[in-house]
């Protein structure tokens, strides 16, 4: 990123004031063919990934991979989907995925991938965005809860479609877990009725 912003032209100040004061974390990723960095690399990271992630951009920048960032178990499926917008066959992907945290803490975000192409059309490079979880909030964070209830109950209905026995084990096990619960806590706090 250049470091004398005014000496841009205006729409160039504005893309540089918003990548450095923007509310997701945003990186530069090097591809599988960069001439000078390997596959994965921070080319650039604004203020908000730097601060999710804590680490100094000195620290990213031509330092590390996004690889080296990750939980090992969402490597591979990151890399699959990598693969794919290389390729050419998508542009694109989201995902959930865990980053660790320079103090060795993980980080639950969603990713969105972007390609960027050159100006002969070809690949060039990823533009990263994540947005953290824990970042959202109020109305957000319902959305989000809303949101994960709906994978939540995707998942229960292509189960129970699958293999009903299970789903109904598995909501009578929950049902009689929590009975058990609400009867520990009542029995610690002195109320036996309810």
């Amino acid at each position: 990123m250049p470091t004398n912003p005014t000496r841009l032209p205006h729409y160039e100040r504005m893309l540089l004031v918003l990548w450095e004061h923007c509310m997701t974390g945003c990186a530069i990723v090097a591809g599988p063919d960069h001439p000078e960095y390997d596959d994965g690399t921070f080319l650039a990271v604004n203020k908000k990934w730097c601060e999710m992630l804590e680490y100094a951009p000195s620290e990213l920048v031509h330092k590390r991979t996004w690889h080296s960032i990750t939980m090992p178990d969402d490597v591979k499926g990151d890399q699959a989907m990598v693969e794919a917008v290389v390729s050419g066959e998508s542009t694109s992907y989201d995902m959930w995925k865990t980053y660790i945290k320079k103090d060795g803490l993980p980080l639950r975000a969603q990713l969105h991938v972007q390609e960027v192409k050159d100006d002969d059309g070809k690949f060039a490079y990823f533009l990263s965005q994540i947005q953290p979880v824990y970042s959202v909030t109020g109305k957000q964070n319902e959305h989000v809860q809303i949101e994960m209830s709906m994978v939540a109950t995707r998942f229960l209905v292509d189960l129970f479609k699958n293999n009903p026995k299970t789903v109904i084990g598995l909501i009578s096990a929950a049902t009689a877990v929590m009975t058990a619960v609400a009867g520990a806590i009542a029995s610690l706090v002195g109320n036996s009725g309810g």
